[in-house]
């Protein structure tokens, strides 16, 4: 009896689809799928779906990046996740780039900026038409220019 219990709990952690990537993992696979720019830091994000008539949620995270730099920005959802993550950046001067183009529709996994003063940058995270989601984005150095 003990044998049978012992056996179905196994079963119930190893099989349960509930079971969710950790945060940790799906930095590591994120992380994977750099190329041959390099990991510097990276932005864990979980968001509740917007409520009706409210604006999407979003995680903003501020940092200071060097001057003559190129940076890229990937972005990857967990397995679990309803939404599609969407990351943008900002300057103090507005709108710099995003993973998502508006005028197409089409979502990248990733995408490259050439900052050309040391200043403080301002990334925002939110997922596609307010769905709740789990993602990770990372910020990686690419090369100075």
């Amino acid at each position: 009896m003990p044998r049978v219990i012992l056996t179905l709990l196994f079963i119930l952690i190893v099989f349960n689809p509930s079971v969710s990537q950790t945060a940790e993992k799906l930095v590591e696979i994120c992380a994977a799928k750099l190329g041959d720019a390099q990991y510097l830091r990276d932005f864990q994000v979980e968001l509740e779906a917007a409520e009706d008539g409210s604006e999407k949620p979003v995680a903003k995270y501020s940092l200071i990046l060097s001057s003559n730099t190129q940076y890229r920005l990937m972005v990857c959802n967990a397995e679990d996740s309803d939404g599609s993550a969407i990351i943008e950046l900002y300057d103090g001067r507005g709108f710099m780039g995003s993973n998502y183009s508006e005028k197409t529709g089409k979502k990248y996994p990733s995408f490259d900026v050439q900052i050309k003063r040391t200043d403080v940058y301002h990334i925002f995270i939110s997922f596609k038409d307010g769905n709740p989601g789990r993602a990770v984005a990372i910020l990686a150095f690419v090369k100075r220019l």
